[in-house]
């Protein structure tokens, strides 16, 4: 069972803080962590070169235990329930069972555009669902301020439990 991630990501397309990060209906600029969870990072997407390289990324047990984890884009662990799709402008991981998008990272195919997309499906430890798109979230603080702009924040989104 997923139950968390965390995920330090560079963004490589012109290795700027100011690349623009779309998730759950708002716009994101130079935010040091993206989701976080009671404390812990979730997701975080920073600058560096290529969309690979710096990826890390763990999947949890019900313990507390890491199932599998990916390490500057080198998977690790029991990845058999998932499928990997990664090239210079997308990282997708899905459920091989299911088809299930557990998370998709996209930079449009023309790099001066500079923004990423990101998808997500995550089971937090207490049991939620929370899913995220580009566009929307089904966690309730985001469906309340969705279309707005947030730079220079130390977490974007953050859930507490």
């Amino acid at each position: 069972m997923l139950l968390f991630l965390f995920l330090p990501f560079f963004a490589g397309a012109q290795s700027d803080s100011l690349c623009p990060i779309l998730l759950g209906g708002n716009t994101y600029i130079n935010c040091s962590h993206m989701i976080v969870y009671n404390g812990n990072d979730l997701l975080s997407l920073k600058p560096g070169k290529g969309m690979l390289k710096g990826i890390s990324f763990k999947l949890f047990n019900n313990d507390g235990s890491v199932y599998a984890s990916i390490v500057e884009g080198l998977p690790s662990g029991d990845w058999s329930r998932f499928i990997i799709e990664s090239n210079d402008h997308l990282y997708h991981i899905k459920d091989a069972s299911s088809g299930i998008t557990i998370l998709k990272i996209v930079q449009p195919v023309d790099e001066a555009k500079c923004a990423w997309n990101v998808w997500a499906q995550l089971t937090l430890p207490s049991g939620q669902l929370v899913q995220i798109t580009p566009e929307n979230s089904n966690l309730p603080q985001l469906q309340y301020m969705r279309g707005n702009s947030f730079r220079n924040m130390g977490s974007a989104i953050i859930i507490d439990e």
